[in-house]
């Protein structure tokens, strides 16, 4: 299914690869999705197949930095989601579309329906919004004591990520993904820094917006959650819901019980949940 089409980006030199599961039943709409950090089309098939089954057409696709958009067609990634988004819906003549960004994805697909008005309905699962800004103020200006000091900042990336395998990988996927395998690691901390809550645009989002959010979550806890869902000052509605320990849904991107998460997303484009 890899492969079966491709939306041309950004005028025709390269492609996103792109996955179609056409709905069951009764057509409820079309979900346009993609994950984050370091994924492929692939990873979240059991997403893209439970929307399926409940109606929705489904459009997943894999943006610049991203699987074979990268790895094939050389394409680094960008923070402004909104140009491979904007390339997915021009290919396939789409309009009035729910829009999932999945795990680092929350970020960028919050950008992009800030820009890209074809975006009716947004689900984040779950927001990033600003790393730096839910950490705090004085990790705010050590980060901008050591961004003067770029070898200091280096060192300091070296050393810890000896010690880290997780910041380890960060680091190298950041720079993979940019293209920027021999720069050094300070440049990763620019590419993360670049995801922040200006560029992120919250306050343009005027459509239906659905969080979705863990309580244990390791890489994206739930104050990015809180924060997100402040800044949504202009959206049409907003609806939030926190996966708890109890429910074994408190993880990453609920991991532990997709089954409640992703029926709990349908019910919510069938337009059947409350506010939390």
């Amino acid at each position: 299914m890899r492969g079966s089409s491709g939306a041309s980006f950004p005028t025709g030199r390269a492609f996103l690869p792109v996955l179609k599961l056409p709905a069951v039943g009764l057509r409820r709409g079309t979900v346009v999705a993609h994950g984050g950090f370091d994924s492929f089309i692939e990873e979240f098939f059991c997403f893209w197949r439970h929307l399926a089954d409940r109606g929705y057409d489904v459009v997943a696709f894999e943006g610049p930095g991203q699987g074979a958009a990268h790895r094939v067609y050389g394409l680094a990634h960008d923070h402004d989601w909104e140009k491979p988004v904007g390339a997915v819906l021009d290919h396939f003549g789409l309009d009035d579309v729910s829009l999932l960004g999945i795990s680092f994805g929350g970020y960028w697909c919050v950008r992009a329906a800030a820009y890209e008005k074809r975006v009716t309905r947004l689900i984040v699962d779950p927001p990033l919004y600003d790393l730096v800004a839910a950490a705090g103020p004085a990790v705010r200006r050590m980060l901008d004591v050591m961004l003067r000091y770029p070898r200091l900042l280096n060192w300091s990336i070296r050393v810890r990520m000896r010690a880290f395998p997780m910041l380890r990988h960060v680091v190298r996927q950041s720079l993979f993904m940019t293209n920027q395998l021999d720069a050094e690691p300070a440049a990763a901390a620019h590419w993360l820094l670049g995801m922040n809550e200006q560029h992120l645009s919250s306050e343009r989002v005027e459509c239906d917006v659905l969080l979705m959010a863990g309580e244990k979550d390791r890489f994206q806890p739930v104050t990015l959650y809180r924060r997100q869902r402040a800044a949504l000052v202009n959206a049409r509605s907003v609806t939030g819901r926190v996966f708890t320990r109890a429910e074994q849904a408190e993880n990453h991107c609920q991991m532990g019980n997709l089954t409640l998460a992703l029926d709990y997303l349908a019910n919510w484009l069938d337009g059947s949940t409350t506010t939390e």
